[in-house]
């Protein structure tokens, strides 16, 4: 809210009030609303690469319902194309790759898994011998 706020209102982020913002919103909540959309687009766009976006946009989603702001439907509808044909494929591929990774790191475990417990044994069997 501070972000966009501080573009809403034209001051600097470290100067804005909570309050503040909340009484512009009252009084002017369609121009509010209106800012609101391009904010959200325009933060899209010159983000569109980042992977925590997805989260970044349902923060901002519920930050501005919080303050009585409600996205416009052709927001939220470019949101949710963009969530099914871009994020969750991406999101997609990540736990795939992180599934592959662990597999491989279990692999290369259980490989060594007989010398770890012949290691802790002889652990067991030094600590056994002096108490």
């Amino acid at each position: 809210l501070r972000q966009f706020g501080s573009v809403l209102l034209g001051v600097t982020p470290e100067d804005l009030e909570l309050e503040m913002l909340v009484n512009h919103i009252l009084v002017n909540s369609e121009d509010a609303t209106q800012r609101a959309n391009e904010f959200v687009i325009d933060y899209v766009e010159k983000n569109e690469e980042k992977v925590s976006l997805y989260q970044q946009i349902t923060l901002f989603k519920v930050a501005f319902r919080h303050v009585g702001i409600e996205l416009g439907r052709h927001v939220l509808g470019a949101i949710n194309q963009l969530e099914s044909l871009v994020w969750q494929p991406k999101k997609l591929v990540r736990q795939h790759e992180l599934r592959n990774e662990k597999n491989t790191n279990y692999e290369q475990l259980k490989s060594k898994w007989g010398l770890l417990i012949k290691h802790l044994t002889a652990c067991l069997d030094n600590m056994v011998l002096f108490r």
